[in-house]
């Protein structure tokens, strides 16, 4: 039953991951934690559930549960390092002039509070709060084109976010039927706008928001201004007790790449040169262009990305998916030497994984295919004694190299 039970859980993380690799981080979020309904104890399915609320801009959730995991498990690195980084002076004041904006969005400022934000983006550009609420403060001063934009853009790092998809339909499906009725052909390109395609020409549509429309926003965007605020005035009177390393005052915040950016091919002398921080805050990012890669069949860039993942080295679940990924990369691009490398790493440093019988069939196949047929025949053995239910001891060459069929 608990073998039944991890399955669940595990198999509920793997579609987070895909949601994440998808740009859907409000809908992995809901797969991360009923996996961790299932498995609390799992301080790996709390760290991603944290990421995922660091890049929505919920502060306050990502931090409470990093702290949760260092309660658990003192010596999580990961926590730690993200609690370090989360409490560096340069992260705090970046974060003090994002609680400024938000308090000039709740007195009704939204030119001094769009102006704040501007900045923040230009500092860093993964944080989709900001592009929530820079897009209503274009809204709100009349800039329709921009808030679109700005919306659109987050909708990218997030597709599925809530809040931006609520606004975007609040605005611009009751411009495209005011539109409509003037228009009978723009009936149809209403759909369109809600389904945030870009058919229109922006510049020839009379933007016209009702008053009530604009007073039901308005009460809605103090709501969610008030929720993003209540945790700031919160941290500002806890006493960091968990993260007892003071950062340096020379330390530098390092903003996460966007989703425009394109990863190096020498990411080894970029990790080298950027520090530990470089490596910390991208790891995640060089997952997910490594598995779309591998997914698309580009096998070098998979390989590029993938190895940044597993060149940091964090031990985290990422860190483990990455090496899965790296090592069946090789295999497909038919470098049996560095997949049987990556292979060995894998099932050496996590034998209770996912992908345990998969590793173990996939490098009995490489042997097989380089002639070692002893070593080919050991790993099948091995993956009867241990998976005697997997599907792979049914295959033909399964049966040929253990049977002698």
């Amino acid at each position: 039953m608990q073998k039944i039970t991890d399955n669940k859980a595990e198999a509920l993380r793997s579609e987070a991951f895909e949601m994440l690799c998808e740009h859907n981080i409000s809908e992995a979020v809901k797969k991360l934690e009923k996996a961790r309904s299932i498995m609390p104890e799992d301080m790996q399915i709390l760290n991603l559930i944290a990421d995922c609320f660091y890049i929505i801009g919920d502060f306050g959730k990502a931090e409470s549960y990093w702290r949760k995991v260092l309660e658990n498990e003192p010596d999580n690195k990961i926590a730690r390092a993200k609690l370090k980084n989360f409490n560096t002076p340069a992260f705090q004041f970046w974060l003090k002039r994002y609680n400024k904006a938000l308090d000039l969005m709740e007195g009704h400022d939204y030119e001094r509070a769009k102006e704040i934000f501007r900045l923040l983006l230009q500092e860093n550009d993964s944080f989709i709060s900001v592009y929530k609420f820079l897009g209503l403060c274009y809204a709100f001063t009349g800039d329709k084109d921009s808030a679109f934009k700005i919306w659109s853009q987050g909708l990218k790092m997030d597709k599925s976010n809530a809040d931006i998809n609520r606004y975007l339909v609040e605005f611009f499906e009751k411009e495209a039927v005011y539109l409509a009725d003037e228009d009978p052909d723009m009936s149809s390109k209403a759909v369109n706008v809600k389904t945030f395609g870009l058919p229109l020409n922006r510049t020839k549509l009379a933007w016209a928001v009702s008053g009530l429309v604009f007073l039901v926003l308005t009460v809605q965007i103090i709501s969610a201004v008030s929720a993003d605020r209540s945790f700031l005035h919160e941290a500002a009177s806890v006493n960091s007790k968990v993260v007892e390393e003071k950062a340096s005052p020379n330390e530098q915040f390092v903003p996460a790449l966007s989703a425009n950016q394109s990863v190096s091919e020498n990411y080894e002398e970029d990790t080298l040169s950027q520090g530990s921080y470089y490596d910390e805050d991208k790891e995640i990012y060089y997952y997910r262009e490594g598995y779309k890669a591998y997914k698309t069949g580009n096998l070098n860039k998979a390989v590029s990305n993938l190895s940044a993942v597993v060149a940091i080295n964090s031990g985290s679940y990422i860190n483990r998916e990455a090496l899965y990924y790296l090592a069946r990369t090789f295999y497909l691009k038919k470098d049996y030497e560095n997949a049987e490398e990556y292979y060995l790493k894998y099932l050496n440093l996590f034998p209770d994984s996912n992908y345990y019988d998969e590793s173990l069939y996939y490098l009995g196949l490489l042997y097989h295919e380089r002639g070692d047929f002893n070593k080919a025949k050991e790993m099948f053995v091995k993956l009867k004694q241990l998976y005697p239910q997997s599907g792979y001891v049914t295959s033909d060459l399964f049966k040929k190299v253990v049977n002698g069929q």
